[in-house]
């Protein structure tokens, strides 16, 4: 007669129920994430008219105008006289930079980046920047630059 041990069977029983239910939620995990792929996908409209060039007219964005500067940051403290100023606007966005009684203009590009090279004076140089953008939008902000001679 064959014996059989009831908690080997209980045991090896339950790794097997155990094993299909972790293989079942794992099937459903990554079929929906194929679900969710294959929807979240964006195909291109087919081109009806059988011409290869298509043409892609941008829209105009209603955009508020913004202005960010990246470097150098406000109230820095610098021992070089030569610092590049850069920074982040509305794309082709006029960018004027004032300071040590001049102007200077600046165009950002598409992206809406611009940069220039500023030379300081000893002690407190403040920064002057207006953005204006064509439906004479200003943003304005200030800089406070600290050069100190080595």
């Amino acid at each position: 007669m064959l014996s059989c041990d009831n908690k080997n069977m209980n045991k090896t029983t339950t790794e097997t129920v155990v094993a299909i239910f972790v293989g079942i939620v794992l099937g459903i995990i990554i079929a929906s994430g194929f679900w969710y792929l294959k929807n979240s996908l964006k195909t291109l409209p087919k081109n009806t008219t059988g011409s290869a060039n298509t043409t892609i007219t941008p829209q105009p964005e209603n955009k508020q105008l913004f202005l960010e500067i990246n470097t150098p940051l406000d109230q820095t403290i610098s021992n070089e006289k030569d610092l590049e100023l850069s920074g982040k606007t509305n794309p082709n966005t006029i960018v004027i930079l004032s300071y040590n009684q001049n102007d200077y203009i600046l165009r950002a590009s598409e992206q809406g980046n611009f940069s220039t090279n500023i030379k300081l004076d000893s002690g407190i140089n403040i920064l002057y920047l207006t953005a204006a953008n064509e439906k004479n939008e200003t943003k304005k902000m200030s800089l406070h630059i600290v050069y100190e001679e080595k």
